[in-house]
Formats: C-alpha cells, sequence, structure tokens
C-alpha cells in the first residue's frame, strides 16, 4: 500500500511544488493541462465507477471501486470545486469470446464536487484491495477577534 496522487508524482508533493511559488489557480491549472491530452472526460462512452464521498469531524473521503488496476493507471485532478479521477482498465483477456460480460472495461471517469470547507491542497491517495482512496483534510476554522472600539 503505497500514497499517491497522480501517476509519477504524489499528489501532496505535486502540490507541494506549486504552493510556495504559485496562487492556487496556477497549481490547478498545471493538475488539469496534463489531463486534457488524454481526451479520455469527454469521451461519452467513458463508464464510471462506484464513488462515495463521505465525511469526518476531520475530513471528507472520496472512495471508487475499482478493482485490477495498477497505481500509474490513474490521473487525479482538481478544478473548478471538483476532484476528478480519469484512467483506463485493460480488459482481462483481449483475445477471447465472452459469453457473458458485466465488468466494465477501458475508460472511466469519477468526478465528485469538493465541500467549501475541504483542503484539496492537502489531499492524499492510495489504492488498495480495489480501491481508490482520497483523503481530503477540513480547513481548519479561523477565529478572528473583534476588538470593540471605545471610544
Amino acid at each position: 500500500m503505497r500514497s499517491w496522487g497522480r501517476p509519477g508524482a504524489s499528489w501532496k508533493k505535486a502540490v507541494e511544488m506549486g504552493a510556495d511559488n504559485d496562487s492556487v489557480a496556477d497549481v490547478n491549472r498545471r493538475f488539469t493541462s496534463r489531463i486534457v491530452n488524454l481526451k479520455i472526460a469527454l469521451q461519452p462512452h467513458a463508464w464510471h465507477p462506484p464513488t462515495d464521498l463521505f465525511e469526518t469531524g476531520q475530513e471528507y473521503t472520496i472512495r471508487i471501486e475499482i478493482a485490477g488496476m495498477h497505481e500509474d493507471g490513474f490521473s487525479i485532478s482538481y478544478m473548478d470545486d471538483a476532484i476528478t479521477i480519469i484512467g483506463r482498465r485493460p480488459p482481462f483477456n483481449p483475445k477471447c469470446a465472452y459469453h457473458r460480460m458485466e465488468i466494465p472495461y477501458g475508460e472511466f471517469t469519477a468526478s465528485v464536487q469538493v465541500p467549501e470547507d475541504a483542503d484539496p491542497g492537502m489531499a492524499s491517495a492510495e489504492y488498495d484491495n480495489g480501491f481508490l482512496t482520497i483523503t481530503i483534510p477540513k480547513s481548519k476554522a479561523v477565529d478572528i477577534k473583534i476588538n470593540k472600539n471605545e471610544g
């Protein structure tokens, strides 16, 4: 089990690379610019794996059931308050005649709107036992003290 986010780079490391020098919009643009060339998300025949979004007191979790994959088979991006996962699951045996085929193969996409209090810049992801799990911490509440001007 290894934490990761995108093929060839960790999610957190990729965000950190741009966090010091770039705005969040620049970091997001860098993530999505790599995905546009894949032309997967816009394909009408892409299937959608079962996806859950749930929360605890400290974080949001996106869990996608996608067995039969390798870590380098996913691409994860964040743009317009949504996390999008795209990839391609290869067929089990492409040189056979199926009598029954219920397991989808080929290009897939899943997109989840991220709640406003999530901090996607601190997200992490891991793939284990056929589930891709993306954990997004909640932003910490900031208390602003207002001094009453007496005068």
